[in-house]
């Protein structure tokens, strides 16, 4: 399947109008909890979208419309939800995955405004909110694309330096605390010390 671009989705595999797909949703729902790694999850999570989309125009080939809302939130969701993880990412890997996302939502939008025209009336509400998702309200122009990436370089090295900086300051706080422990451990010997010298032998 592919949008007039000539770009693919993922394969439809079980779709809105089969009797499996609950069961799919289900196993979809565990592999997501197993995950542990937060941009795998993410990447799950897009890839689940890209999927919907892809069911999406499978129902609409079949003419199933009652199963366009249903495949539409799906999208909605699943992209929301990668965005939401994304953001949790750390550093150079987020912005892999921030290109990534970029990129898929450039294929994704594409594909929703050439199936505009096959949705029906009831649908279109879910429709523009899956546009408006695909498109994130941002231009898609290469100038634009470009800044973006700048802004999010300079995020990210933001706050890789403050976390550093407060990595430092963490250490530098113990540093000078264990040095204190250190010195109140040597000042009271050394009073021990001259206590014990200044005592009559006998009483020693």
């Amino acid at each position: 399947m592919a949008s007039a671009q000539g770009e693919e989705f993922s394969d439809a595999g079980i779709t809105p109008d089969s009797p499996l797909y609950a069961l799919d949703k289900a196993i979809e729902s565990i592999e997501i909890a197993l995950t542990l790694n937060i941009a795998a999850k993410a990447e799950k999570r897009l890839k689940i979208a890209s999927e919907r989309l892809a069911e999406l125009k499978t129902m609409v080939s079949r003419g199933k419309i009652e199963h366009y809302d249903e495949a539409l939130e799906g999208y909605v969701k699943n992209m929301k939800e990668a965005e939401r993880l994304i953001e949790k990412v750390e550093t150079v890997e987020r912005l892999r995955l921030l290109e990534k996302i970029r990129s898929e939502k450039k294929i994704h939008n594409s594909a929703l405004n050439e199936w505009e025209g096959d949705v029906p009336e009831q649908a279109r509400k879910a429709l523009e909110k899956a546009k408006e998702v695909s498109s994130d309200g941002k231009k898609t122009s290469s100038s634009s694309e470009s800044q973006n990436r700048e802004a999010d370089k300079r995020d990210i090295k933001k706050e890789t330096q403050e976390k550093l900086n407060k990595a430092k300051k963490g250490a530098q706080e113990k540093s000078e605390k264990t040095l204190d422990s250190v010195s109140d451990k040597v000042a009271d010997a050394y009073r021990k010390t001259i206590f014990n010298a200044d005592k009559p032998e006998k009483e020693q």
